[in-house]
């Protein structure tokens, strides 16, 4: 018995060094690469050493994965695979003989492969397996992939292993909204945020849907992380036009509907202890004009606080823990 609650407590404790590690700054030391054939956008990230587990959990951290590359059932390379090595792998600085962790693991009990992504794994270009290593690493100087070690018992990770390459699959989209006609066709406007993953860019476009013409792009907060969401407020610079508020962590930026270069209001909500959740707008209820923003925020313990502010003075107007 002792031994089992030995073992568990260091288990338990190799977790919990990993997930702290794993929760640092991420810095990538490529740019941003997009393949065009699947839309999808890679980087290349640089950690002598790391272990698996944390190169796989920085790469969620970044709302991404660790690459992954369904294939064709054939040995030939994919046009996936070519593209991230030339692109990324071969123009890192690292010398021979040096691997990059990519999303792919064994199942012993199945003796099967698997991307961790769920995709059909259809995957034959890589070199035998050797026994216990059980995780695909790319070679830096030929472009073949390899079994390399995760090493789970050690922080340290395997020998040889360089970094790891993170994948996103397209753009990380949040939600739209309905945006009242802005070029006099008679036909309302669609608004759609997203977090744009080739700059880090919290984006707006607006199209029209009876032309799918694009009327206006902006960029908000430049993050990692996703905006949490968007609001149509009521014409606030006296010119007609509809804004467009959108929600950064717990900060509103607002701009005009038809210009990208002036924020015409930015905003605060609550407090760092809180997590944001949702944004919405309130008709002028303080009879001042204005429309009005409500954030929502979420406690570690839970509990939920609405804040509602004036999009002119951004004094507080209501606020309501649920």
């Amino acid at each position: 018995m002792k031994n089992n609650q030995s073992t568990a407590l260091i288990a338990s404790a190799i977790t919990t060094a990993v997930l702290a590690l794993s929760a640092t700054a991420v810095f990538a030391d490529s740019a941003k690469v997009f393949f065009a054939a699947n839309s999808h956008y890679y980087q290349r990230f640089d950690s002598p050493g790391i272990n698996w587990n944390v190169a796989k959990l920085n790469c969620e951290t970044l709302k991404g994965h660790l690459a992954t590359f369904p294939g064709d059932n054939t040995e030939n390379e994919t046009p996936e695979t070519t593209f991230v090595y030339a692109n990324l792998v071969d123009k890192s600085i690292v010398g021979t003989n040096q691997y990059y962790y990519i999303g792919a693991q064994y199942t012993p009990s199945t003796q099967t492969w698997a991307w961790i992504t769920n995709e059909a794994w259809g995957w034959l270009h890589y070199k035998p397996n050797t026994t216990g290593w059980n995780y695909f690493a790319v070679r830096s100087d030929d472009g073949f992939w390899y079994f390399k070690p995760v090493q789970p018992l050690s922080l340290t990770g395997s020998s040889h292993v360089e970094g790891y390459v993170c994948e996103w699959d397209g753009n990380h989209f949040v939600g739209s909204a309905t945006v009242p006609d802005l070029n006099a066709n008679g036909v309302d406007e669609i608004a759609s945020l997203y977090l744009d993953y080739k700059n880090n860019k919290h984006t707006v476009k607006i199209r029209d849907p009876q032309t799918h013409a694009i009327i206006s792009t902006f960029t908000f907060a430049t993050s990692t992380t996703p905006p949490i969401g968007l609001a149509v407020v009521a014409d606030m610079n006296i010119n007609g036009i509809p804004e467009i508020a959108v929600l950064s962590r717990l900060n509103v930026q607002i701009k005009d509907a038809k210009n990208n270069t002036k924020v015409l209001s930015s905003i605060n909500f609550l407090n760092n202890k809180y997590q944001p959740r949702a944004l919405s707008v309130m008709p002028d209820a303080n009879h001042n004009g204005f429309d009005e923003l409500t954030v929502l925020g979420v406690l570690q313990n839970g509990k939920s606080t609405s804040e509602t502010r004036d999009t002119s003075t951004k004094a507080i107007l209501f606020s309501d823990t649920f």
